[in-house]
């Protein structure tokens, strides 16, 4: 969720401090591939994003509550585990955690792609030019 939240903040750029961009959409617009961290329970974060991963007040945004979650089952008549429920209020928690600290342009993300010893190599391979000039 950390992955998600960095992705979904919106940084204030050196460029335009008063962009409403998220970090997704620059991305998207930039052509760049985004790659998700693994994950086994995905419908797990597609109920959080059916449900909506935060809420909104006037005071800011908070974590989804269990009274959102329990109308949320109702109204689609999904029946949720115990743990579900709980996880996926946790899961809102870091989703915005991560949001709010992840304002920074220069904010590194939480998840980096694991590359095999082929790209590590064209990579080395590549700075090794670039020293050299």
């Amino acid at each position: 969720m950390q992955y998600l939240g960095w992705l979904n903040a919106v940084p204030k750029l050196k460029v335009d401090p008063k962009s409403e961009k998220s970090r997704q959409e620059l991305f998207d617009e930039q052509g760049k591939e985004i790659e998700y961290p693994p994950c086994a329970m995905w419908y797990m974060v597609d109920y959080l994003f059916s449900i909506g991963p935060v809420m909104s007040a006037t005071s800011g945004d908070s974590p989804i509550s269990h009274q959102e979650i329990n109308a949320w089952q109702k109204n689609l008549q999904i029946k949720l585990c115990p743990w579900e429920a709980q996880t996926l209020r946790d899961m809102s928690r870091h989703y915005l955690l991560k949001m709010i600290k992840s304002d920074h342009q220069d904010s590194p993300p939480p998840w980096i792609p694991e590359i095999d010893q082929q790209q590590g190599e064209r990579v080395a391979a590549k700075v090794k030019d670039i020293l050299r000039g």
